[in-house]
């Protein structure tokens, strides 16, 4: 997967807007992953709650490969989503997701994105 179609937002996230209140330790760990870089690349310009459905469309719609059916890429997607990205995220405070409905709702912190 590639992430540079959410550079710009991953690039606020990266400079501590999205991020800011996690350690630099818990931010290199939580962007270690690509898929991870795409989902906060995705979030970082979000101010509304997210529908793991939506956000899983957006984020594989934006990084896969054209080669790749993109139906089952999402569905496999949702599931690594559900069971593996968002909830560490929301261990470390980025986001909140309720996994009871699939909501995902960015946190806006004190670093909150400035307009």
């Amino acid at each position: 997967m590639t992430d540079n179609t959410y550079r710009w937002s991953r690039d606020r996230a990266l400079n501590g807007t999205f991020l800011g209140h996690l350690g630099p330790d818990e931010r290199h760990y939580l962007l270690s992953d690509s898929d991870r870089r795409a989902v906060i690349g995705v979030l970082a310009d979000r101010t509304t709650p997210i529908h793991l459905s939506e956000l899983a469309d957006e984020v594989v719609l934006a990084t896969a490969p054209t080669t790749v059916d993109v139906d089952a890429h999402r569905r496999e997607f949702e599931i690594v989503l559900h069971h593996n990205h968002l909830p560490r995220l929301d261990d470390a405070g980025v986001v909140e997701y309720d996994a009871a409905t699939n909501r995902v709702d960015p946190v806006r912190n004190s670093t909150a994105l400035s307009p």
